[in-house]
């Protein structure tokens, strides 16, 4: 009984401390790749990341001041292939998608007219060869702007 707690614990403290490494991995990954495709827009001083494996999806909502030009980048490790993201306002209108782009854009520059309320969607493709264990990715969604 003893042995098996024991056992437990660790993997909770492993599973603890791996877990740190990978979002500090993920925040190092973003300030290095994704931060520099920023300029000449001003970063709004929010790292918005996480850890994604294949097929997963994740929704943000993120507030826009009228009279701003904003640039939203998503930015993704390799392993995960191309991601997909796109642009909705309250009313669920998409308002920009890349896989119409091919996935070539990774960002989106606008301006805004009225204060609003958008939601960044982004989805990792599902895994191909099953045969294969998953891969977790950082994806990183950055969001600059300029008056």
């Amino acid at each position: 009984m003893f042995q098996k707690r024991f056992i437990l614990i660790s993997m909770l403290v492993l599973g603890g401390l791996f877990g740190q490494g990978l979002r500090a991995q993920c925040k190092s990954f973003t300030k290095k790749k994704c931060m520099p495709m920023l300029a000449p827009f001003l970063s709004n001083g929010q790292l918005n990341t996480t850890t994604m494996l294949p097929g997963q999806t994740a929704d943000m909502k993120l507030n826009f001041n009228s009279g701003m030009s904003y640039r939203i980048i998503v930015c993704a490790e390799g392993v995960l292939g191309q991601i997909e993201f796109q642009v909705s306002d309250a009313s669920g209108r998409v308002l920009f998608i890349n896989k119409s782009k091919d996935y070539a854009a990774d960002s989106w520059d606008f301006t805004v007219e009225t204060t609003t309320q958008l939601t960044v969607s982004v989805k990792v493709p599902e895994q191909v060869d099953k045969t294969v264990m998953l891969e977790e990715g950082c994806v990183s969604v950055i969001v600059g702007f300029k008056k």
